[in-house]
């Protein structure tokens, strides 16, 4: 992904200290060392921003409030819960919550503008906008950003899936691993096998590939899902389920926890060769929490469990099951397994085939979402369908899908569902200094 990023931190309106653009990581020296030819077009860039900053200055803004409440939801990594709110005609926008800066887009034939928050309060802050009865009101996106739809990708056992994570990281998307705990190497790094840490593979024999490791997935915000302790018992109808579950939990805890991101959660739980018991247990553990001694004071999030199989999406705002050409996407349940489609392992018209259908079918009351699955070795059926999502419903097409890993998807809707939004009215107070005295150009939506 490609941000451009300018700021003009000023003392004064008059008095422009720096200007800062970020390019992709090979122009920052050129950045960085500017020469004395370009600094003439410095300065007037800068002067040309500080007009702009003058401008955001003195213009007139409606201010509008919102709190919310996330006492019902479950303790989770992704906070995010966008809402489309009705503005009107505006010239430009400052959203805030708690504090810092809340992604956005304005819908100017509408009248809306569609922000994620993913504190506690939210402040929207519209320039020129006219004061009417239905200013502020909102309602709660079915899926973020207000996507059509969404697709989710997981990968199962830890190995031979090295390409397409490749391919993900290319393209600026993110999937899920779900890992067997037993079988995770602290100091492996070998192209073959998704372990703890990165770098180059350590194999003299091998070409020097570059290897992404479960700590770096953590910093990059992949899904990182529990499969069980062992790769033989986990799969054993008599295991003992709870202990697998809990061990496995346990032991990618401890990597994440020594990640750059430790604030991460793993909330996901693909069941070890699709048995049905471990459904229950996880359900089990989810609502009533870990009563075993041997892992009392390990904490545990897992909220879902993708086991169902399916060739079809799900509805994702709507209680009823929906039909249309001879498919039908059921109603989607907090309670039931997430269905997964491992037809992308050999089907890729038939995969590709599931996005066409959600996108001749999204409506503003239908939103869909399909997640599927592979194992090793299928690196180029993933990579040819996520290049078709990329292209056509991606950011490089109609930008209507909603490419993110199942836990993050996950997460969205129990946000939505469960988290109360408040509006607590609007005045014409203008934002604070500290906001104004920053001009972001342009606002940046995170994917």
């Amino acid at each position: 992904m490609f941000f451009l990023y300018a700021g003009i931190p000023s003392l004064t309106p008059d008095v422009v200290l720096w200007v800062a653009i970020i390019l992709p990581d090979r122009r920052l020296g050129e950045i960085m060392v500017i020469k004395s030819f370009r600094l003439f077009a410095f300065v007037i860039l800068a002067g040309a921003l500080t007009l702009l900053a003058k401008r955001t200055y003195t213009a007139d803004y409606q201010a509008l409030h919102y709190t919310l409440d996330r006492a019902a939801a479950p303790p989770l990594y992704y906070q995010d819960i966008t809402l489309k709110i009705n503005v009107g005609q505006i010239s430009s926008v400052i959203a805030v919550s708690d504090g810092r800066f809340a992604p956005y887009r304005y819908d100017a034939a509408a009248g809306e503008l569609i922000v994620t928050a993913d504190g506690v309060t939210l402040d929207v802050y519209v320039a020129n906008a006219a004061s009417f009865p239905e200013l502020g009101e909102f309602v709660v996106a079915p899926l973020y950003d207000d996507k059509s739809w969404a697709w989710s990708h997981g990968f199962d056992d830890n190995t031979q899936f090295m390409e397409s994570i490749d391919a993900y990281k290319s393209l600026g998307y993110q999937a899920s691993v779900f890992m067997i705990g037993e079988a995770i190497s602290d100091d492996r790094v070998e192209y073959w096998v998704v372990d703890a840490s990165s770098g180059t593979d350590q194999r003299f024999w091998e070409p020097p590939n570059y290897v992404t490791g479960l700590q770096e997935l953590a910093e990059l915000e992949w899904g990182i899902g529990n499969h069980g302790w062992g790769a033989h018992s986990s799969c054993n109808s008599g295991a003992d389920h709870e202990w697998e579950l809990l061990r496995d939990n346990q032991r990618l805890l401890e990597i994440v926890g020594q990640s750059n991101n430790p604030a991460y959660k793993p909330i996901a739980l693909a069941a070890p060769c699709f048995l049905s018991q471990y459904h229950d247990v996880m359900l089990d553990l989810r609502d009533n929490g870990v009563s075993r001694a041997e892992f009392a004071g390990v904490p545990y999030y897992v909220q879902f469990n993708e086991s169902g199989y399916s060739s079809s999406p799900t509805i994702v705002d709507s209680a009823n099951d929906f039909s249309a050409s001879g498919v039908t996407a059921q109603a989607f349940d907090f309670d039931a397994p997430v269905r997964r489609d491992y037809g992308i392992e050999g089907d890729v018209a038939g995969t590709t085939a599931v996005f066409d259908w959600m996108a001749a079918n999204a409506s503003a009351d239908s939103h869909f979402w399909y997640n599927t699955l592979a194992h090793g070795g299928n690196n180029d059926t993933v990579t040819a369908v996520l290049q078709y999502a990329h292209e056509r419903y991606g950011r490089a097409g109609s930008d209507e899908a909603w490419i993110a890993p199942s836990d993050r998807i996950y997460s969205y809707l129990i946000n939505r569902d469960r988290v109360v939004v408040t509006f607590l009215g609007h005045d014409d107070s203008p934002p604070p200094p500290e906001l104004t005295n920053f001009v972001y150009l342009p606002a940046i939506i995170k994917p």
